[in-house]
Order: structure tokens, then sequence, then C-alpha cells
């Protein structure tokens, strides 16, 4: 209910998980070649003459098994899953917009840099792929190894919930930009995560001096509210404003146990957010959670302070701020489960240790990769299908707010 679409706190997330992937960055309905084609993965079925070239990079770009970088004793990048990461990227750039010059530059660079849209995409791509050979080498020093079995399940997993066979998952794949191979190497690594994290976890328990910390460094809040949903008509939400200041000025005069339970009467009888029932004890969250309003508000409040009525989106609040506890679940973001504390703490361990990891990688830049030429790319998808494209991206963009 009261959860932002921007995603808060951003936490560490290897790869996005393969029901995500599928919902949210399908198909943009352009014309695929197959595997098996001679002009490798990736678009068309037009015959491309010899010598056909820019800037040395062959306009049918690559067989899928094309290595891209090399990490001595890590598994090698290739082509298709490279391939795979541009498109996500490039689906999530042009979910808002379609991109009518990708030698622009792109302004919205986390990194401050000025950089082309072309360039941002093949950094993510090759970032990407770097922090999960950097995952694969924290999971190797663990000493465990992958079962064959872990993808097996994974993957009769996904036939039964799509409801397809062998033929008709490899059509799903193909939509996605995926291949199966790519799809196993993403799935274990979903489990090199999981373990290494948990690993983490059980070396190093989070203590309450920890958790402590952790709550005053993020501004991690807990509050309880009373929304009044508002209304457009202006003289309805008037009177829903008076409605919401005369129960604010009834607790006003209250204190103490009085004041908490007529607190919650009064969510019991005026309450009109959902969420509250499941969350009786009131949300623990960070603030990039909330809507700003909501979020501002309680950080202004004293513990156990009440608010005056605050407009949001959704309408009035008036909100109770509360000590926050160490045993409860935070939300972190719009599209993350609540995490407790020392999943959060353990994920920042993780982050780092990450961190440490990519850049201490030792890795080589294929020619394939130095001399790959994305406008090319890009420019054949357009000229394939640019309408359907369009339509694709929009239809995404409206899964994603959905969620």
């Amino acid at each position: 209910m009261m959860t932002n679409l921007k995603k808060g706190l951003a936490l560490l997330l290897v790869l996005l998980l393969s029901i995500g992937l599928f919902a949210a960055c399908g198909n943009n309905n352009t014309e695929r070649g197959s595997e098996d084609d001679d002009i490798g993965y990736g678009y068309g079925d037009e015959e491309i003459e010899d010598g056909d070239t820019e800037n040395g990079t062959p306009v049918a770009f690559l067989p899928p098994d094309t290595v891209m970088i090399e990490i001595p004793n890590l598994t090698p990048v290739l082509w298709e899953e490279m391939f795979y990461d541009i498109q996500m990227m490039r689906h999530n750039l042009e979910m808002w917009a379609p991109i009518e010059n990708w030698n622009a530059i792109f302004e919205g660079n986390p990194d401050g840099g000025e950089v082309t849209y072309i360039e941002f995409v093949m950094q993510h791509a090759i970032d990407s792929a770097l922090e999960r050979r950097a995952l694969e080498a924290m999971f190797t020093d663990l000493g465990e190894t992958i079962d064959e079995s872990v993808f097996a399940e994974a993957r009769q997993n996904y036939l039964e919930m799509f409801g397809v066979d062998d033929e008709g998952f490899a059509l799903i794949l193909e939509e996605n930009f995926l291949t199966e191979g790519v799809l196993r190497y993403l799935t274990n690594i979903n489990y090199m995560h999981e373990r290494t994290e948990e690993a983490l976890l059980n070396a190093t328990p989070i203590g309450e001096d920890e958790i402590a910390a952790f709550i005053e460094e993020h501004k991690v809040l807990r509050a309880q509210h009373i929304l009044l949903m508002g209304s457009e008509d202006p003289e309805e939400d008037e009177a829903i404003l008076a409605e919401a200041m005369a129960l604010y000025e009834e607790l006003q005069r209250l204190s103490g146990d009085a004041l908490f339970t007529r607190f919650a009467e009064m969510i019991e009888t005026y309450g009109e957010d959902p969420g509250m029932e499941s969350n009786p004890d009131g949300y623990t969250f960070m603030p990039e959670a909330m809507v700003p309003e909501f979020s501002d508000t309680t950080m202004a409040l004293e513990i156990y302070g009440v608010s005056e009525p605050v407009r949001s989106s959704f309408g009035y609040h008036i909100i109770l701020r509360l000590p926050v506890e160490s045993d409860e679940l935070v939300m972190v973001g719009g599209i993350m489960p609540p995490m407790s504390f020392a999943q959060l703490f353990a994920g920042g361990q993780f982050e780092e240790a990450l961190e440490r990891a990519r850049f201490g990688l030792a890795y080589t830049l294929t020619q394939d990769l130095e001399q790959l030429d994305l406008q090319l790319l890009f420019g054949a998808d357009e000229a394939a299908n640019e309408p359907e494209t369009v339509a694709g991206a929009e239809e995404i963009g409206e899964e994603l707010e959905d969620e």
C-alpha cells in the first residue's frame, strides 16, 4: 500500500529472479534469428555479405559461444550471456520512451560521468558479468559445488509455472533474450548468492550493538497510521480533512496507554489502509520504502509523537511514531519482501565482500568484445520492427507499475 515505486535502498541483487525476469522483461516482439542461423545469435534473416563491417565488427554479430571476457579459473563470459544483459538494460531504458539516438548523452548515469547510451549499456553488461564471476569466486572459496539437480529442479518448476513443454519453454527463453545455457548459469548464480550470504551470516552473527548502529545509519523508522483516503473532489476532500483533524484533536488530549488504545481503535474504525491488518504493530521501514510525506513526517516526530493529518497521494495520514524493535522485519523497497536486521546486516557484509572480490578479478576483454558495435545491433533491431518495439516497451512499463 505505502511502498514507493522508487526502489529505496539499493541493496545488491546479483541477478533478477527468473519469475520477475519473465514477467517484467519480456518480449518486445522484434524478429530474431535462431542460434542455428548463419548470422549467429542475434537478429534478422537477411543475408550478410562477406566483409560487411563497421569498426571491425561484423554486422552479423557473433555466435552464442564467442568468448567476450576471459577470467582465469572462472567461467568465461560468452556472447549469449552478454547479449542477454545488453537487451535487459535496453528494455529498462526504453520502457519509459524509445531511444532515438543511442549515441546521445545518457543523462541518468548514476555515476555522474558523461557517457552515451551505448557506452552505459555496454559498461552495464560488462559489470554484470564480472559481478557474477566475483560471486562465483567467493562461492568456490567456500569449498562447495553445485549439483546438477539445482537447475533440473528449477527448470521443472519453470515448466509447471508456465504450463509449457520443452518446445514452449524454448520459445519463452528466446522471447526473453535467453538461452538455456544462460538460464542455467543464472540459476546457479542465484544458488551461489544464497549460500554465500548465508555463510557470511553464520560466520558473524549480528548483535544488538550492530543492529542499533544499523538503525541509526539507515534511519530506520517504525510507525502506525490512520489513513483516510482522499478525494479528487475538493469539497469531499475538505470534509475528509476536517474528519481527520477531529481525530487528531481527540488524540492530542490523550497520553500513555490511553493514547495507544484509542489510536488502535481509530485504525480499526476509520483506517483505510489494508496493510495495517497484517502489520498491527506498525510498519518498520527505511525512509525510501514509503512515500516521502509519510517518511518525512515520521522522521520529524518524537518517539510516541502523533502528527497532524498529512496529505499524500493516498489521502490523509495521522501518524504515531514508535520505537524500532530489533526483532522486526524491515521494509526496504517496493519490490522486495520485508527483511530481518540480520538479513540486512549480512547483505551489507556480502556487498562489501563482493565488491572486494570484483575489484580483485584478473580478466581480459577479448578482441571480439573490443570491436563490438552496439549501434549495429540496435539499428538492425529498430529496422526490423520499430513500432512493435515501442508497444512492447509500454506494456512492460505497465507491468512494472502493476507490481
